[in-house]
């Protein structure tokens, strides 16, 4: 859904790649809110705004830049950690660049991280984890919102026995 502001009762329309693509009015205030009646492609895309009041005229078309985006990324991969020695491991993997990546064994989230412009990450894992065989989890989320499927990774912790 977009929204604006315009003349207050002016007729919106909206156009994209040269046809209409919706119109709606604008409240008393001005303000307006309007979904496309088709679904724009993905990608770049130019808007234009023009608003006609109730005696006909027509105002300048106001233009917006967006980017349609609603393809999730692909599954981020860890690389399988194996055994650890240590309940603080730094885990690796790849995911879309720019995502954002939450690690999670079970409910608990044990990590946080973006993935690079390689698309590459690694993360510091600083608590959540226990001693013994577990699954972690990762899922990343792109700018626009769009969550990936998460992928999954098995592994054994334990701490090192330390003798005197």
């Amino acid at each position: 859904t977009l929204r604006g502001k315009g003349e207050p009762l002016a007729k919106i329309e909206l156009s994209a790649s040269g046809g209409v693509v919706g119109e709606t009015f604008a409240d008393s205030l001005g303000d307006w809110s309007l979904r496309p009646a088709v679904a724009l492609p993905e990608g770049a895309q130019v808007l234009a705004y023009a608003a006609t009041d109730a005696a006909g005229n027509v105002g300048p078309a106001a233009t917006q830049s967006i980017r349609i985006d609603v393809t999730a990324p692909a599954r981020p991969t860890i690389v399988a950690p194996g055994d650890l020695r240590t309940l603080t491991p730094l885990l690796r993997g790849t995911a879309e660049a720019g995502s954002a990546l939450s690690l999670a064994v079970g409910s608990t989230v044990i990590g946080s991280g973006v993935a690079l412009a390689d698309g590459t990450w690694s993360v510091t894992v600083v608590s959540g984890l226990v001693e013994g065989e577990q699954s972690a989890t990762a899922v990343a989320v792109d700018a626009a919102g769009n969550r990936s499927q998460h992928c999954y990774s098995n592994y054994s912790s334990r701490t090192p026995n330390i003798y005197w």
